[in-house]
């Protein structure tokens, strides 16, 4: 936990190294302090059509799933570090946002294997 879920327009391919990216969004969730880097997970989703009222427009949105309990400030400063960090690594991207979303921790369930 969290789950980071970046989504944004295909354009930005030719702009911006993927990996580095993901990168970004990890490394500036970490550095909150609020998770283990460990349990972070980041995965990007690309969209060829899409519409908003800036027609055309490149963005990035990140969804941040996190389990429920952190306070309005700590979910505060989690959006602000990573508009922050994505804000220098894609300055010609006109629209990027950041939602912190909740989860109910009585409904969240997990699976994990390790090797």
């Amino acid at each position: 936990m969290p789950h980071c879920i970046i989504e944004y327009s295909e354009s930005i391919k030719t702009e911006i190294d993927m990996d580095s990216l993901l990168d970004t969004v990890l490394g500036a969730v970490s550095e909150t302090g609020l998770f283990e880097r460990s349990s972070i997970k980041v995965r990007a989703i690309g969209y060829e059509f899409y519409k908003s009222g800036m027609s055309g427009q490149s963005f990035i949105h990140v969804c941040i799933k996190i389990l429920s309990g952190r306070s309005e400030q700590q979910k505060e400063t989690l959006s602000n570090a990573v508009l922050s960090e994505l804000s220098k690594v894609g300055e010609e991207i006109r629209s990027i946002t950041i939602d912190v979303v909740d989860m109910e921790a009585a409904c969240y369930s997990k699976r994990e294997i390790q090797l």
